[in-house]
């Protein structure tokens, strides 16, 4: 959730007709000039095809790696700290430092093989369905998060391993409600929380914001309560749950991944397993009760580095201070903690459930627990206004970045217009300077985006439509999105698609809320 309003992806759509893209580039290389270049270019077709999407750290990967082929050592001044975007991607292209056209070629050949290779055995494989012995399903068809009633032991596995793990809206919902149906039930002994893949979680997953975003129309502040009401409500499941509850950590975990931890009885980890809180890098807050549970397991010092200085902690340094109570070999560990939870000495055989409730409620009692709910709402309540705060990325880049205006009253941006649109729909530079220039309040309406440089990195055109349906409805005498183009640089790792009559338009999240800002009351009026 800390990531909830982390990274504001620019959106990739391109409207007009169908397209798909991986950072918004469709790249050509001569197969004439030998076989790695070749395989280079075959490969970025490919990856357009993938079955599955790759993760952002793929994503980024490959960006840098394209970059690296093509143009060589990163050349471009880093950007600004607040535009998220573009740092993360020139923060993975320099990391390449002075490496080898030919080795990076061969790298990104390499990455799409391997991506490649995952979609083929994933839609190979039957899906694995959460099963459960007792007879009570607590799990749905979503299997992104796979609960099951294991022999008394509700068993929480994190199931998005090619997008590591990262928690989606609706994994939250099934996990507060898995937690609060556990905790009820007479027939649950003890809970587990695990998760398959290398990784046990990357935190938050970044579509979140989008879809908080594009619901509360641009509505930072509304967005930022709902999120935060949500956030509240899923910690509190935690706290709240009766019996022991058990983390076994498989991997590397970001964010709430690890703030939850110190809400956790007890908690063994792989030895591939490092723990990290990037608040302050995003200009947020901690959660789950971090700012209790950490100096409380930790103490004062070490909590601080992880809680204000974003500290990556190695799984023995977690077992050290206290985070974690064992370290498991990884090629061992599924095994270990099968044999520990479920073994013929394991807990469920060897643990009365009445005692290890009765003992939790002493360690942890009421008092606490009551303290606990108090640190989660402080929490919440702060990390809802970081999130709309002028420290926070997205809401600089949304009101200090960017600016929308129309192109009438703008003419000097029209050239430069008509060189974006032709970079995705070639045609003739005087058509397409003829057909701008028409841009008038009355429709066609071209509405330009630029940034704080006064440059064009994107352009929406309006047209006036009797036949369409309220949620594509722009004004009271009817308009419609004719095309909208984002420029390549700003686009992100998703697509949406619009077909040739305009149905199923999505808004790019950054233009809406300029739409929504600046010219709501000024030009148009919502649809009902």
């Amino acid at each position: 959730m800390e990531m909830m309003f982390g990274l504001l992806r620019a959106s990739q759509v391109i409207y007009r007709r169908p397209f798909r893209a991986v950072f918004g580039q469709h790249y050509a290389m001569s197969s004439s000039s030998g076989d790695i270049k070749s395989s280079f270019s075959s490969a970025q077709e490919r990856v357009q095809k993938l079955k599955s999407e790759p993760s952002n750290d793929v994503k980024l990967k490959l960006y840098a790696l394209f970059k690296q082929s093509t143009v060589g050592e990163c050349n471009t001044p880093k950007p600004s700290a607040i535009k998220f975007v573009e740092s993360a991607k020139w923060q993975a292209w320099s990391q390449l430092g002075s490496l080898s056209s030919t080795d990076a070629m061969t790298q990104y050949v390499q990455t799409v093989d391997q991506l490649d290779q995952q979609s083929t055995d994933s839609s190979s494989q039957p899906s694995s369905g959460a099963s459960d012995i007792s007879g009570s399903d607590l799990s749905d068809s979503n299997t992104d998060l796979l609960v099951e009633n294991r022999s008394g032991v509700c068993v929480i596995t994190l199931n998005r391993p090619n997008k590591y793990n990262a928690i989606t809206d609706v994994m939250y919902d099934k996990w507060i409600n898995a937690l609060n149906t556990a905790s009820a039930d007479e027939s649950i002994k003890l809970a587990l929380i695990t998760a398959n893949g290398d990784y046990f979680s990357s935190g938050n997953d970044l579509s979140n914001f989008e879809k908080a975003f594009k619901e509360f129309k641009g509505d930072m502040n509304a967005g930022a309560e709902q999120s935060a009401k949500i956030l509240q409500k899923f910690v509190a499941a935690f706290i709240d749950f009766q019996k022991p509850l058990i983390g076994a950590v498989n991997g590397p975990a970001i964010g709430i991944a690890v703030t939850t931890l110190g809400l956790m009885d007890c908690v063994v980890a792989s030895d591939t397993s490092h723990f990290q809180t990037p608040f302050s890098s995003l200009g947020q807050s901690p959660e789950a009760c971090a700012t209790l549970t950490f100096p409380f397991i930790m103490g004062y010092s070490r909590a601080s580095e992880m809680l204000y200085f974003n500290y990556k902690m190695k799984a023995e340094e977690a077992l050290n201070c206290g985070l974690i109570s064992r370290v498991i070999p990884s090629a061992q560990f599924k095994t270990h903690v099968e044999d520990w939870i479920f073994g013929a000495n394991g807990l469920v055989n060897t643990c009365y459930p009445k005692s290890m409730q009765f003992s939790k409620q002493l360690v942890k009692n009421e008092s606490f627990r009551m303290r606990l709910h108090e640190v989660n709402k402080e929490e919440c309540d702060t990390i809802k206004h970081r999130w709309v705060s002028d420290e926070y990325a997205i809401r600089n880049e949304l009101s200090d970045s960017y600016k929308l205006v129309k192109l009438h009253d703008n003419s000097h941006l029209i050239e430069d217009c008509a060189l974006l649109l032709n970079q995705q729909w070639n045609r003739s530079l005087t058509a397409r300077l003829h057909t701008l220039a028409k841009s008038c309040d009355r429709f066609p309406l071209s509405l330009v985006l630029i940034d704080s440089n006064n440059q064009v990195v994107g352009h929406v055109r309006l047209k006036r439509d009797a036949n369409i349906t309220p949620y594509h409805c722009l004004s009271s005498s009817s308009a419609t999105i004719e095309s909208l183009v984002v420029a390549k640089s700003f686009r992100g790792q998703e697509l949406d698609e619009v077909d040739e009559e305009g149905g199923g338009v999505l808004h790019p999240v950054f233009v809406w809320a300029a739409f929504e800002s600046r010219f709501k009351d000024s030009m148009y009026s919502s649809c009902d």
